[in-house]
């Protein structure tokens, strides 16, 4: 039996942005070597720089890379930041992901360093962001109530005295 195999699929252009709007890992060491196989975008010859990170929040990372024979920048930045403009998308995903899973911050402190990963966010930050998730949650709470409410009324036909039973969950 063949050990390898390989599939073929086909991809809908339009569903390939949804396709790339993923996080990755990536090893620095993996990525510098593409930037040496990749052409400058102002003098188009082989890049032979030296990265820099510029910043680093949590999981974030702004990533420079300056070419050595036209000196032109580029940049790389590891997350868009959230609606509210404050936080980073992959530090929030993290957090979120680990509250879903019950992990606190030293849970997500010991499987970043399980993975090699920088340390997360500072314990303050952290506390900042999981209060605009526990807001986030009791906002969609309170939307998921006054759509069944509404549901329950119609189904009535109109009807406001409804009764409620709940099973404590």
């Amino acid at each position: 039996m063949d050990s390898s195999s390989s599939s073929s699929s086909s991809v809908n252009i339009d569903d390939v942005d949804d396709l790339l709007d993923i996080n990755l890992i990536i090893h620095m060491k993996s990525l510098i070597s593409l930037l040496k196989q990749t052409l400058c975008s102002e003098c188009n010859h082989l890049w032979d720089g030296s990265p820099s990170i510029k910043t680093r929040n949590g999981l974030y990372m702004h990533v420079e890379s300056i070419c050595s024979n036209c000196g032109c920048i580029t940049h790389l930045y590891s997350s868009p930041q959230v609606q509210d403009g404050r936080r980073r998308e992959i530090n929030a995903r993290l957090e979120l992901g680990a509250t879903l899973c019950g992990l606190g911050y030293n849970g997500i402190i010991k499987l970043l360093g399980a993975l090699n990963l920088p340390p997360s966010i500072q314990q303050r930050k952290y506390s900042e962001t999981q209060e605009f998730i526990l807001n986030y949650v009791e906002k969609c709470q309170e939307q998921s109530m006054i759509a069944a409410v509404e549901e329950a009324i119609a189904e009535t036909g109109g009807a406001r005295e409804l009764t409620v039973s709940g099973d404590s969950a």
